[in-house]
């Protein structure tokens, strides 16, 4: 019982598997259960473990971690998360040199670690990601829960993102994220360049996350997947292409998340959609208004509509419409705009849109079972701090014009939020019923 308080303690969890057999036992569970490799890596690490940890100063080689797992059962049998990094942490001293990620390690992990749930692949530099030739392994597949691949720093090798999705046959969940702001050279065929342990892999839910450059892995990601298996699609940002080829080869896709474009993709099977989430973004940013009558330089709820209205699916349940409010632009902290003046200058901006279409799109969905407002402030947009103020104005003039263009039915299938996403978590600012 006194070891399970201290799951997050690592330090005093190393000193009580000292004390005896027993403790041991029970203190590897909580030490082992998410494993990084190398050390410093671990991103639920102090910021100051990171200072003093001395695994910079030498190789640590993925094949040292192989032979560390392979010496030791016990911990085989607990890890149940894993992350690796091919190039070292951008908190550690400048170090240029990286290491590919072996395929001997790489496919050996299924069964290795039997009891793995979730794995993450960090920062795996282009055209070095993966080096071979890959082990002799046994047909045993190997399944997670969810498979994390993201880079910040460094462009993706797809190379290696082909060949570690072809480790595994099964991935509940595929998690896509890269912030690298570099060019790319134009996509190959890949069928000749991806090491492989099964041919594809079964994926039900595809998560993309700030897809910046990583068009050219989802123009190709049916090569590798089994799309038939593909249930949910989830793409947190503008995504310009790359999608469209993935979409168009599911047919058994149940519930799509994405931010409106000039052409909203093609369902293979639109009869099997059953929810749909679009978010737009709303900009109070005009040089030349005045703090007393806020504009608008961008307003993506029309476009929203245009997508939805392009949409057949007649089968749709759930409709979630989210309206991401960004900077006051030349309102800055100290302009104090009153949430009454914000609402007003909101409405009269809805009151542009066209409703009637809107009213149209909605009555060609009798089936709809729900339909959800979100009014969303994001970390990490510019000035997103001095939006928190306006989310439960702007959700009540919003859910006021939905209201008034549907009429009072609408109510026992509509819901209502506002919600500042953050670090820690969501705050919730507004909420019907």
């Amino acid at each position: 019982m006194i070891i399970d308080y201290l799951y997050e303690d690592k330090k005093s969890l190393q000193h009580c598997s000292l004390v005896c057999k027993a403790w041991e036992s029970s203190s590897t569970v909580h030490l082992f259960s998410r494993f990084s490799w190398p050390p410093c890596s671990i991103y639920w690490a102090l910021p100051e473990e990171h200072a003093t940890c001395e695994c910079h100063q030498h190789t640590l080689a993925f094949e040292d971690c192989y032979d560390y797992l392979l010496s030791s059962h016990r911990v085989r049998q607990v890890v149940t998360h894993l992350r690796i990094t091919g190039v070292r942490s951008s908190s550690l001293p400048e170090v240029e040199e990286h290491e590919p990620l072996p395929l001997t390690f790489l496919f050996a992990l299924p069964e290795l670690l039997p009891r793995l749930q979730t794995l993450e692949v960090w920062d795996l530099l282009f055209g070095a990601g993966v080096m071979g030739p890959p082990p002799r392994v046994s047909g045993n597949p190997g399944i997670l829960d969810k498979l994390v691949l993201a880079g910040f720093s460094v462009l993706w090798d797809d190379r290696a993102v082909f060949s570690i999705l072809s480790a595994f046959s099964h991935i509940n969940n595929l998690v896509l994220e890269c912030n690298c702001e570099e060019g790319l050279e134009e996509a190959v065929s890949l069928a000749s360049q991806v090491h492989r342990r099964f041919p594809s892999t079964s994926v039900h839910s595809l998560e993309v996350v700030t897809p910046l450059f990583v068009a050219h892995i989802l123009c190709r990601l049916h090569e590798q997947l089994d799309t038939s298996a593909l249930r949910e699609v989830k793409v947190q940002h503008y995504l310009d292409e790359g999608l469209e080829s993935l979409i168009a080869s599911a047919p058994s896709l149940e519930a799509l998340t994405f931010m409106p474009s000039d052409t909203p993709p093609k369902l293979l099977n639109p009869a099997a959609l059953r929810v749909l989430d679009m978010t737009c973004s709303v900009i109070a940013d005009d040089p030349e208004a005045q703090p007393d009558a806020p504009q608008f330089c961008e307003f993506g709820w029309g476009e929203m509509i245009h997508n939805l209205a392009a949409f057949h699916a007649p089968e749709l349940r759930e409709l979630t419409l989210g309206v991401m409010l960004r900077e006051l632009g030349c309102w800055d902290e100290d302009a104090g705009i009153p949430q009454k003046t914000f609402a007003k200058a909101l409405a009269r901006r809805l009151q542009d849109e066209d409703w009637a279409a809107f009213r149209a799109v909605m009555k060609a969905r009798p089936k709809l079972q729900k339909l959800k407002l979100v009014l969303v402030v994001i970390d990490g947009w510019t000035s997103f701090q001095y939006m928190v103020p306006y989310l439960a104005c702007s959700a009540q003039t919003l859910q006021d014009a939905v209201v008034s263009c549907l009429g009072r039915d609408v109510e026992s299938i509509l819901e209502v939020v506002a919600e500042h996403r953050h670090m820690e978590g969501v705050t919730n600012y507004y909420r019907y019923p």
